[in-house]
């Protein structure tokens, strides 16, 4: 897993949750869309329960290569 991608699409929607504007679950709502896959999911990595695999696994791999600008 690209830790990376998932620490900058993290910090980007903590960013939005200090400003007020996010709530914890929006949080992983967020990183979830942005990967295309559910929010347990998302949760589970975090908590090193799962790890990324096929589609989710080549996007996080893209995006460490070349920024987040590749999914955009």
């Amino acid at each position: 897993m690209s830790d990376k991608l998932l620490k900058a699409l993290h910090e980007t929607a903590q960013g939005l949750h200090q400003a007020g504007t996010m709530d914890a679950v929006t949080l992983r709502e967020f990183d979830a869309l942005c990967l295309n896959t559910s929010a347990s999911t998302v949760q589970k990595w975090e908590q090193g329960q799962k790890r990324p695999n096929g589609p989710s696994q080549k996007l996080l791999d893209l995006v460490d290569r070349k920024g987040l600008e590749a999914m955009f």
